[in-house]
């Protein structure tokens, strides 16, 4: 697997993540900038940074980028990606609640150069983050 970009054509540039298993026959794409991703909010799309994308033995990716779009900026567009479930959609976004912790507790920054998200063959993604907001001490 690898994070890629294709070049051509004048000025443009498609950035994109694709897979080889073992035992396949071609590359597939997962995911190309400007890509919509489930589960983002406010509903955004990929940007050209794909971070340490790493794959289990069913194929499956997990990933972080940044998201672009109407509503983003620095304190909410960084996101963990996975491809569990069949499509590329959030699993945990920058700025938004964080399950089992107190109420206006969210996501702050995640550990992505040391410790990238790590994803099990049952589809479950594993990753560091920094919280922020009321309780978070």
């Amino acid at each position: 697997m690898r994070d890629s970009q294709l070049s051509g054509l004048g000025a443009l540039t498609v950035v994109f993540i694709a897979v080889a298993l073992p035992t396949a026959t071609a590359i597939e794409i997962i995911a190309i900038r400007g890509d919509p991703i489930a589960g983002s909010t406010p509903a955004g799309t990929l940007q050209n940074v794909f971070e340490g994308p790493v794959i289990n033995q069913v194929g499956e990716v997990t990933t972080t980028n940044y998201l672009e779009g109407t509503g983003y900026d620095f304190s909410n567009n960084y996101v963990v990606l996975s491809t569990a479930g069949g499509q590329i959609s959030a699993v945990a976004q920058e700025g938004q609640p964080a399950p089992g912790t107190g109420a206006g507790v969210v996501f702050d920054r995640y550990n992505q150069g040391n410790a990238p998200p790590v994803i099990n063959n049952y589809g479950q993604t594993a990753y560091q983050a920094e919280l922020r907001g009321l309780g978070d001490t």
